[in-house]
């Protein structure tokens, strides 16, 4: 009893640092990539945008400023401009899914 308690308590443990790293690593990467243009894709290259706008956006007291004018700057679609950056839209949320799911499968 003892031993399988310890290894699911190493087994949640690990699983969270190396979910913690990944995250890290996409957010670090990904999220604020600074050479953009390498992105393999237009969509990520605006997630990029829409990141980094977000961040600008948000102030130390957590409130946040109007993004239109940047957003027409960055040329983005003004499709999800209103939701600013805090949240996630239903397919990326699905994606982000998928994508846990079949990592944790790996």
């Amino acid at each position: 009893m003892g031993f399988v308690f310890h290894a699911h308590a190493i087994f949640v443990f690990v699983g969270y640092w190396i979910a913690s790293i990944c995250e890290w690593m996409i957010h670090r990467y990904c999220m604020h990539a600074v050479h953009n243009q390498k992105m393999p894709h237009q969509d990520f290259k605006n997630i990029n945008k829409q990141h980094i706008i977000h961040h600008n956006a948000t102030s130390h007291d957590m409130t946040i400023r109007p993004t239109v004018d940047t957003y027409h700057q960055q040329k983005l679609p003004m499709k999800h401009q209103r939701y600013q950056g805090l949240y996630f839209i239903w397919r990326i949320t699905f994606a982000i899914l998928v994508g846990f799911f079949f990592g944790a499968i790996v």
